[in-house]
């Protein structure tokens, strides 16, 4: 019997579960448009002293296993050589290697003040890491109404930053993302795709997808974080509908 999903409106379907589960793999895996940001090995876990942020932590993030498992049953739908259908973009970070499949490297700069880390360090840590995968990047062949130039590496985009606390992150997730951001990444995808996030946390990749008319499947391995998304897209519908 094939799982139900947590929630379901208007190309948008949320599954609530473990995305490398066989129940959930063959949902989203073939699927070759790919954006989510996984757990990758950093070991996330928030400052105790703060009660605001007690108990944050990212599940699975003692190291890159979840990450590069995802990635090899991602991949493993794709048998061309250098994986040319396959599009996929994933944050990470320097602190680890990056993932099977990178052809290049963006850099999110978050802008504003830097963020936390070494606080005796002359600099502040503010930028992210997103590796593109897959050979499916050719302005030429991707199916799109939008008509960009070409871009630079480097995408200038403030907002949410992981570990806030406050109204910046409302919804309590140490690896929050601006839906602008994701919105930029994906509009420069291959289009008439299926976008599939199996690490969704609090929805920005499915909110950014919804915002730009595309169908987008998502994971998420916590209930509370299903409920945020959720809660997230039926604002928009009260907001916009």
């Amino acid at each position: 019997m094939a799982p139900q999903p947590f929630y379901e409106i208007d190309g948008v379907t949320i599954y609530h579960g473990d995305a490398l589960s066989p129940e959930l793999l063959p949902i989203w895996a073939p699927h070759r448009n790919l954006v989510t940001d996984p757990p990758y090995g950093i070991m996330f876990r928030s400052n105790k002293r703060d009660k605001r942020q007690a108990g944050w932590r990212v599940k699975g993030d003692e190291s890159t296993a979840l990450r590069d498992a995802a990635i090899k049953e991602w991949l493993a739908h794709d048998t061309t050589q250098g994986h040319k259908h396959s599009a996929g973009l994933m944050f990470g970070s320097w602190k680890v290697s990056p993932p099977e499949g990178e052809v290049n490297r963006l850099v999110w700069w978050k802008t504003g003040t830097p963020g936390m880390g070494n606080l005796k360090s002359p600099f502040g840590h503010s930028h992210e890491e997103i590796h593109m995968l897959g050979k499916a990047w050719n302005m030429e062949e991707a199916i799109s109404p939008y008509r960009f130039k070409r871009a630079g590496s480097v995408l200038a985009v403030g907002g949410l930053r992981g570990g806030s606390h406050g109204e910046e992150n409302k919804f309590k997730h140490p690896t929050v993302k601006p839906v602008r951001l994701m919105e930029r990444l994906i509009e420069r995808m291959p289009r008439g795709r299926t976008i599939v996030d199996p690490f969704a946390g609090t929805g920005a990749t499915v909110v950014a997808a919804r915002n730009l008319g595309q169908k987008v499947i998502a994971i998420e391995l916590e209930e509370r974080y299903c409920e945020v998304i959720a809660k997230r897209l039926g604002q928009q519908v009260l907001q916009f509908g």
